[in-house]
């Protein structure tokens, strides 16, 4: 499944009628998701603590932001936690969640009035990572009321927790609205109801598991590819499993295989009838679904022509009849060709149904009322089909003269 990453930010700031969800909404599995914080006091931009608001460390001032999603989204679903003093350097697509300040995104320059910004990976619908860094190059603290000529580093933590979770700007989707999500910030020091009932959309409660496009049966050739997949919505964390049966769905074994899609580089005719179906479920909330079965059926394979019976040499008296036979295996069924060579098998040349000969693309190749002519001539089969050629061993045709014995 690939990854997919979403940067959003925060501008410095100026009520559309509802929050504004992100596009391919994902989601953070249910259980805890935990931020390791590296904010750093440099003396300066970011000063030392303590700030306006009392927080004796820019620790304290995010876990504030923490606390207030932690207090509105149900334990059962999601809890948000973060390592202090951590000490682990933000970096990019590390597996981990980082919270930092930094002078650069990732080496890419801050947009001129860009405070912050929530980075976000995610694989099909489960979010998994996702970066806070604030912009270092800003002067900070933290405080509540109206803005101040510095940056208020909770309101901005509120902002990027909730791009975290899943939460757009409703100021860009047409909407008025007061909300800490607005695209730049405002007196707004804490989520308001919009930014509440947006969080509550996407983790309000467990959401049950459905599949939403089921595996489906399939006709294959031997040999081919074949892959069946599943679609489950719901709550994250999801684990697969496939199942097979093999005696018509009267029971059904595991084939340990936990992912949406599975697949068979090579099936074969043993496989034919099998049937294949999936238990999704969720270990945090004990919910499971049981997909549709879906049938597997195999038809013969592309098959390369093989002589079974080879054509045998033949002595007859000139003016009797010769056939040549031949057996042949393949698929699909081969198309056949008799050939003949006159100069010792040096070259040869297709025969026809004409002059006495018949079954020239057939297993039985006829010749009538031989002649003297033919004697020493060599008559071999070629099978054709969409696998390849065979060419069968050439038989000598020996003509002896006919005629009365002397009295």
């Amino acid at each position: 499944m690939p990854l997919i990453l979403a940067w959003l930010g925060l501008a410095a700031g100026g009520t559309v009628s509802a929050y504004d969800l992100q596009d391919n909404l994902s989601y953070w599995p249910v259980g805890n998701v935990e931020w390791q914080l590296n904010l750093i006091a440099d003396g300066g931009n970011i000063p030392n603590p303590p700030l306006q608001d009392g927080s004796t460390s820019w620790d304290d001032a995010f876990m504030v932001a923490i606390d207030a999603y932690n207090a509105i989204i149900p334990d059962d679903v999601l809890t948000l936690s973060a390592q202090k003093n951590s000490g682990i350097a933000a970096g990019e697509h590390d597996g981990v969640n980082n919270v930092s300040f930094a002078s650069s995104v990732y080496g890419d320059a801050w947009g001129d009035s860009t405070l912050g910004i929530s980075i976000s990976i995610w694989s099909g619908n489960r979010r998994v990572e996702n970066d806070i860094l604030f912009n270092a190059t800003k002067q900070w603290d933290a405080y509540t009321g109206p803005l101040q000529s510095r940056h208020d580093f909770r309101r901005v933590a509120l902002h990027e927790l909730g791009h975290s979770l899943g939460l757009d700007y409703p100021d860009e989707a047409g909407q008025t609205v007061t909300a800490i999500m607005n695209s730049r910030t405002s007196d707004v020091d804490a989520l308001a109801q919009d930014d509440i009932d947006g969080v509550l959309a996407v983790y309000g409660a467990v959401r049950p598991l459905v599949i939403t496009k089921q595996p489906r049966s399939q006709t294959a050739p031997s040999g081919s590819e074949v892959r069946f997949e599943v679609t489950v919505e719901g709550s994250e964390p999801i684990s697969y499993d496939w199942q097979r049966s093999t005696n018509g769905g009267v029971s059904f074994s595991s084939l340990g295989l936990d992912s949406p899609v599975i697949i068979f580089s090579s099936v074969s005719q043993f496989s034919d009838g099998h049937q294949f179906r999936v238990v999704a479920s969720n270990p945090q909330t004990g919910d499971s679904v049981t997909s549709e079965v879906a049938t597997l059926t195999v038809t013969d394979g592309p098959e390369a022509p093989a002589f079974t019976v080879q054509p045998q040499d033949a002595t007859v008296t000139a003016g009797e009849d010769v056939t040549f036979t031949v057996s042949v295996s393949g698929s699909p069924t081969p198309s056949l060709q008799w050939q003949v060579s006159t100069d010792g098998g040096g070259s040869f040349a297709d025969l026809a149904d004409t002059g006495g000969v018949a079954g020239a693309t057939s297993a039985t190749l006829q010749i009538s009322a031989v002649d003297a002519g033919v004697n020493g001539n060599r008559y071999r089969c070629v099978a054709t089909n969409s696998a390849g050629t065979a060419t069968s061993t050439a038989a000598t045709l020996t003509v002896s003269a006919g005629g009365e014995a002397p009295a």
